[in-house]
C-alpha cells in the first residue's frame, strides 16, 4: 500500500502460502483457482490470534473483501480531507481501539478554545506548555493519553526544578495539561481512569504546585503609593492607568469597613 507520504508500507493478509500457490499475474494477486487447479487449503491469522483454515476459492473471496474494506476507508480519508498516516489505516482496518495522541488533541483543544476565539495570550501559554513536554521528552507527540500518567508527569515536573523553573512557571503549565485531560474525559475520548492530577489530597495523584509569592518585591510601600497619588501624568494612558490602579487597591479596604 503507498502512503500520503509516498512511502510504501505493507500489510499483511494473514495468510501463510507457497510461491508456487499464489498467481501474480492476476490483478492485485491471487491464490491459484479454476479448471485445472486442484483445491488445496491455506492456513490463516486471524485478527484475534487464533488459525483457521481456508480453501484457495475462499482466501481469493476474502482477499477480495479485504481489497474492497481498505478502499472504503482510504475513500473515507479522502472524502473527509484527512491526513492520515500507516498506523491510522492499521487501526481502522483492524478495528482496534483508537489511541488518542495527548499533543493531536491538544492542538485541537488549542485552536478551537483559544486561536479559534481570539485569545492568543491563552493560545501562546498552552502552546508552550506542549513545548515544554517535548523538551523534556523528544517522544511525548507520538505519546497516547494512557502514558501522560502520574509517574511521567512527576518525572516531568522534576526535570523542570532541576532546570530551576519556578514553581509559579510549572503550575502555570501543569494547569494546561489538567484542563487538556478534562476536555478529554468531558467529550469522553479517554475514560475518568486516565485522570493523573489530584481533585483533593487523594495519594499517588499529582498536585499542581501552589502559586509562589515573593515578598521582597510583590508590594509598594506606603511612600511609593503617596507618591504614585500625588502624581499627575501628561500622558492620559498613564493617568488613566494610574487611577485604574488606586482603584482596585482601594475598593477592598471600602468595601472591608462598609
Amino acid at each position: 500500500m503507498l502512503s500520503e507520504r509516498g512511502t510504501r508500507s505493507y500489510f499483511t493478509t494473514g495468510f501463510t502460502a507457497d510461491l508456487k500457490e499464489f498467481d501474480t499475474s492476476k490483478e492485485g494477486g491471487r491464490f491459484h483457482q479454476g479448471r485445472g487447479v486442484r483445491s488445496f487449503t491455506l492456513e490463516r491469522k486471524e485478527e484475534d490470534g487464533s488459525t483457521k483454515s481456508y480453501t484457495n476459492k475462499e482466501a481469493n473471496e476474502l482477499l477480495v473483501s479485504l481489497e474492497r474494506r481498505a478502499g472504503q476507508i482510504l475513500k473515507s480519508y479522502s472524502d473527509s480531507h484527512l491526513s492520515w498516516s500507516f498506523e491510522r489505516f492499521r487501526e481502522d482496518f483492524l478495528n482496534l481501539p483508537k489511541r488518542e495522541l495527548f499533543k493531536t488533541f491538544a492542538d485541537s483543544v488549542i485552536e478551537k478554545d483559544y486561536t479559534g476565539q481570539g485569545r492568543f495570550k491563552k493560545a501562546a501559554i498552552a502552546r508552550g506548555a506542549l513545548v515544554s513536554l517535548e523538551q523534556y521528552d523528544a517522544k511525548f507527540p507520538k505519546r497516547p493519553f494512557e502514558e501522560i500518567s502520574v509517574s511521567y508527569l512527576q518525572g516531568y515536573i522534576k526535570s523542570c526544578r532541576d532546570k530551576g523553573h519556578s514553581g509559579n512557571t510549572i503550575g502555570i503549565r501543569l494547569r494546561e495539561i489538567r484542563r487538556i485531560f478534562n476536555v478529554a474525559i468531558r467529550d469522553k475520548v479517554i475514560p475518568q481512569e486516565l485522570y493523573p492530577f489530584s481533585t483533593g489530597n487523594e495519594a499517588g495523584k499529582v498536585k499542581i504546585p501552589q502559586a509562589e509569592l515573593n515578598k521582597t518585591d510583590q508590594y509598594l510601600t506606603l511612600d511609593s503609593l503617596k507618591l504614585m497619588a500625588g502624581t499627575t501624568f501628561k500622558n492620559h494612558v498613564l493617568e488613566r492607568t494610574k487611577h485604574l490602579f488606586l482603584f482596585s487597591y482601594y475598593s477592598p479596604l471600602v468595601s472591608t469597613k462598609n
